[in-house]
């Protein structure tokens, strides 16, 4: 009782039922925005793992495409060719969901739709001079076609052609060792 008596005392009782209320209210308002930061962080998280995997997804159709126009170069087996043509289609439904996943960044945006201009660029330009030069006939649509399978055939026919200008004489047309 001699506490009361004090000449702070009751000051002291006033600041000690203020206070300890006080510092019990930040200490949950500091808990509990670090309970949402907490939750905003993981919703980056995987937000960020949701973009990583379908950025991951989108380089293996790229790579299946280019696989598909490689291949047929190499092996003329036209279920190479539509293996890649279907990771085309693929690698368009990934990246419309992609920017989709990525709305919030204009920045990714922007970074799509450079990479989707120079993939139909590699795929207008490169891809289709190869295929062309292989027989591929291609739609309206930029679909992939053969009409027939040349390409034995040209090769035959051209290296039978090679073997005949190389027996004649190329400046009077005469069969070389014929004089």
């Amino acid at each position: 009782m001699q506490l009361l008596r004090h000449p702070h005392a009751k000051t002291l009782i006033v600041a000690a039922t203020i206070l300890v209320p006080l510092a019990v209210i930040i200490f949950i308002f500091l808990a509990h925005s670090s309970v949402v930061e907490q939750r905003e962080a993981s919703q980056w998280v995987r937000h960020t793992l949701e973009v990583i995997a379908r950025a991951r997804k989108l380089n293996e159709s790229l790579a299946e495409m280019q696989a598909g126009v490689g291949g047929y170069i190499l092996y003329q087996d036209v279920g190479i060719l539509h293996a890649g043509e279907q990771a085309h289609d693929r690698f368009h439904a990934v990246l419309r969901e992609l920017e989709d996943v990525v709305r919030d960044n204009p920045a990714q945006g922007v970074r799509l739709k450079s990479l989707a201009s120079a993939v139909e660029d590699w795929r207008n330009q490169t891809a289709r001079r190869a295929l062309e030069a292989m027989g591929a006939v291609f739609s309206n649509a930029g679909r992939v076609g053969f009409l027939c399978d040349w390409t034995p055939r040209l090769t035959i026919a051209g290296e039978a052609g090679l073997s005949r200008s190389r027996t004649y004489d190329l400046e009077g047309g005469t069969p070389v060792g014929a004089n």
